[in-house]
């Protein structure tokens, strides 16, 4: 998020104040508090109790943690974006594509909450990372012009990127 931002460009101002708006409180306190009670303070003795090793438990429960965050494929979005593959143009909803992009990611901090709660034996250490992480969201996609974020790479990967960001 705005770590990211503030590494590119030391001088940009990226921090907002936070205010105790329902979505802050929804993002930043319930949303952490109730993830991280189902997906690990929940499933994550089940899966001990049943025989699962620790290894199996960390690499397990952040696929269902993921595929929680695919609900977002029912929202009713006729956005498209050309993507070209291999020479080939293809029309994709944005909205597949951000769903896709939040699963792996949302997949990947499951890996690390999980190994988290596993090593600590508490659930406060995921859900400060978890409501630290929400908090700092995903880098704003305005960077992407600054000519530090890809060096001399070409303007057509830069606007896919912001465009997959965007949705």
């Amino acid at each position: 998020g705005p770590l990211v931002y503030a590494f590119i460009d030391p001088l940009a101002d990226v921090y907002e104040s936070p205010s105790l708006s329902f979505p802050f409180i929804r993002n930043v306190v319930i949303a952490p508090l109730a993830e991280e009670i189902a997906f690990r303070s929940c499933m994550i003795p089940v899966m001990l109790r049943a025989g699962f090793s620790q290894s199996a438990a960390i690499y397990l429960t952040p696929l269902y943690f993921g595929l929680a965050h695919v609900h977002h494929l029912t929202l009713d979005s006729h956005e498209t974006i050309k993507l070209k593959i291999a020479g080939k143009k293809y029309f994709v909803k944005k909205i597949y594509i951000s769903t896709l992009l939040q699963a792996c990611y949302t997949t990947i901090f499951g890996f690390i909450s999980s190994y988290l709660y596993i090593h600590t034996g508490t659930l406060m250490a995921p859900l400060l990372a978890h409501a630290f992480c929400n908090f700092m969201g995903l880098p704003p996609t305005d960077f992407l012009d600054h000519p530090k974020a890809f060096g001399a790479s070409n303007g057509h990967s830069q606007k896919m990127f912001r465009e997959i960001c965007r949705s």
